[in-house]
């Protein structure tokens, strides 16, 4: 028995031991989209001019009817990360303050609006998405394949699209980025 007990033990020092020493895997990389599938987003959803009529988010929220044809105005930001990973973001009305529109507040995510109310919040908050023709969220992140980032004003041409919660969501087919 001690003889098992010494296999045993000295077996499991080996695999320790040799999965200590292997080579560190590289970290899966990101979802970053190729430099084609980004070209070709640019050129279908960029818009080279600010489209006419904007309303803000909250405004559209209150308004929009399933199907109808929006335009919407807003910054991106709502949470701490207003990208989902997929070619979708969040778009905060323009009433709304970020932490860093605030004097002396120096949040490190000041695009997820933390200083107002999640209630209030959520009103005048909208879900943004980039989808295929099968309806389908696009597989790569909306930030990468379109250069954008957090808080960045944008205007948005799509369609509302109100689900069974009354939840509203844009399906975009034009984004249009203000410049600062």
């Amino acid at each position: 028995m001690n003889r098992t007990i010494l296999f045993g033990l000295v077996g499991l020092a080996a695999a320790v031991v040799m999965v200590g020493c292997m080579p560190n895997q590289p970290a899966p990389k990101k979802n970053t989209p190729d430099p084609k599938a980004s070209e070709d987003a640019k050129a279908k959803y960029l818009l080279a001019s600010e489209p006419a009529g904007a309303k803000g988010v909250k405004e559209t929220r209150q308004q929009a009817k399933d199907g109808d044809e929006v335009v919407v105005v807003g910054r991106i930001g709502g949470s701490v990360k207003p990208f989902t990973g997929r070619a979708a973001f969040t778009l905060v009305d323009l009433k709304y303050k970020a932490c860093s529109d605030r004097e002396g507040d120096n949040c490190e995510t000041p695009w997820d609006y933390c200083c107002e109310s999640p209630d209030e919040l959520a009103k005048g908050t909208v879900l943004v998405k980039l989808v295929d023709s099968a309806g389908k969220t696009l597989p790569d992140d909306a930030k990468e394949l379109l250069s954008m980032k957090e808080l960045q004003t944008v205007v948005i041409r799509g369609q509302a699209r109100k689900g069974e919660d009354n939840r509203i969501s844009i399906i975009a087919n034009g984004i249009f980025i203000q410049k600062k």
